[in-house]
């Protein structure tokens, strides 16, 4: 008799049985349970070949309680230091999909996390019960969620009906970050340019397949570029127009194409060699682009967007003052669906502290009509930045958060790091020290600023001023 007979014959024996035996109710479910656990013991032990997929089978929940994270922190010599702490892991879901009996997590487990011991718990449809096999064990196993289990390759999870006459097979895979969350793997630096220890005001941008830096050197502004791929090799590019010392506050890239005012002229070039006019005397200030339009702004301060590269241009409406419209060091980007501006006043006096100005595109509902109105967060709606923090002002991007690089003030370790980064996840209200992310280690102190900016294939450039240096991490991680 095989053991599928067997687990079948102690199962009706079980449930006729306790149609007779004459005890209180409260034991009924404990021996039933008791028999559903032996017979199912010996249909694991059946052979393999025999497989039975049902409908009334199957797993409707799977959760990982808990598990140890291992993590790394800094002293305040900026030194590595690694512990380990047990981490609540139930806000992870896992998805079950019933068509390809497959069990996944799609948000990874954090970086650090020992999934050869998890805890866990399983629901299975009209109280079926559940068998695991993974790790070296070459049978399957009664899932208990008192149990920690190997989940470093694919698990194998069974789940019987009660009658332990049929059941489905499920792959189930736990997937974790493969490096640190939040976290930049610089590498070795790339390179030390002279010719870009002398620039000031220095602007990164990706067109096409290239990045560029833009600077001045107190005439006028000189553009080097490099491979996307590469890095180490910056050629000087010589133009056919003179570019004057505040291009790098009038300038910006969609895709192959570069803009740029000059003399109230917006230029179009695709190698930033050749230059051909877009529009003349149409806007004062060109804020910068968001991958589909250009922003800037007109003579009398009002906000204006492109959508056809420069051509023609439409006055945005504004819910307060256009005065505090950013003007310096303007950051655009695109969360939630719409487009936000992050910016400085215009600067008047050397040294000013400046406030960060915050706008945002939303939709306004007028007599049902839809059209879009900016809003201004306020003039004191930025928190947690130090005071220094606008003196180095330079966005980025990641992971539907926003980062900027301060100076270091710490006198104990602005040595070893002279920058840290801020991270806000509200879209630019609350900003917070990182404690996980951090500028490439060996980054010369006497940098005076950092430019940066995260390139389409997910790499951050970072060029640091007076000292020339190059860097490039990959963000893959950061997504």
């Amino acid at each position: 008799m095989k053991n599928t007979d067997i687990c079948r014959f102690l199962l009706k024996f079980a449930s006729k049985t306790s149609m007779k035996i004459n005890m209180k109710n409260i034991f009924l479910p404990i021996f039933t349970a008791l028999m559903a656990v032996l017979c199912l013991t010996a249909c694991v032990q059946d052979d393999e070949q025999e497989t039975l997929v049902y409908q009334d089978t199957a797993l409707l929940n799977f959760v990982i309680r808990a598990g140890k994270v291992a993590k790394t922190t800094k002293n305040a010599m900026g030194q590595d230091s690694s512990y380990t702490v047990m981490a609540d892991l139930s806000h992870y879901r896992f998805h079950i999909d019933q068509l390809t009996n497959t069990i996944y997590n799609t948000k990874k487990l954090p970086f650090g996390t020992n999934i050869t011991k998890l805890v866990g718990t399983m629901v299975a449809k009209n109280g079926g019960v559940v068998f695991v096999k993974y790790g070296t064990l070459a049978q399957h196993v009664l899932f208990r969620a008192t149990d920690s289990i190997d989940y470093s390759a694919p698990v194998d999870v069974r789940v019987y009906d009660v009658k332990g006459e049929q059941y489905r097979s499920y792959t189930l895979t736990v997937n974790v970050e493969k490096q640190a969350e939040n976290a930049f793997s610089w590498g070795d630096k790339l390179a030390t340019i002279d010719e870009l220890k002398s620039l000031q005001n220095i602007k990164l941008l990706q067109l096409g397949r290239k990045m560029l830096v833009l600077g001045n050197d107190g005439t006028t502004t000189k553009v080097f570029e490099t491979a996307l791929n590469d890095g180490k090799n910056w050629v000087l590019v010589s133009g056919d127009m003179p570019l004057g010392a505040d291009v790098c506050e009038n300038v910006a890239s969609i895709g192959n194409k570069l803009f740029a005012l000059v003399n109230h002229s917006l230029y179009e070039s695709k190698d930033a060699k050749s230059w051909t006019i877009v529009s003349e005397n149409t806007i004062a200030r060109l804020l910068g682009a968001n991958g589909t339009s250009l922003y800037a702004l007109k003579g009398d301060g009002g906000l204006v967007e492109s959508t056809d590269n420069g051509k023609n241009w439409k006055e945005e409406a504004l819910d307060s003052d256009k005065k505090y419209l950013p003007q310096d060091k303007v950051f655009v980007t695109t969360q939630a669906g719409s487009v936000m501006f992050l910016g400085l006043d215009k600067a008047t006096i050397t040294n000013e502290i400046k406030p960060i100005h915050i706008w945002r595109e939303l939709p306004l509902v007028n007599n049902g009509t839809t059209k879009s109105i900016w809003t201004y967060y306020g003039r004191d709606a930025v928190k947690g930045l130090p005071a220094n923090a606008y003196q180095t002002w330079n966005v980025i991007e990641y992971a539907n958060s926003l980062m900027t690089v301060v100076k270091n003030t710490d006198a104990k370790t602005m040595k070893a790091q002279p920058f840290v980064y801020y991270v806000s996840k509200d879209g630019g209200l609350n900003w917070a020290k990182s404690n996980s992310l951090y500028l490439p280690k060996t980054l010369n102190s006497e940098a005076t600023n950092v430019a940066q900016v995260i390139d389409t294939d997910e790499n951050v450039w970072l060029v640091a001023e007076k000292t020339g240096e190059v860097w490039k991490a990959s963000a893959t991680t950061l997504k």
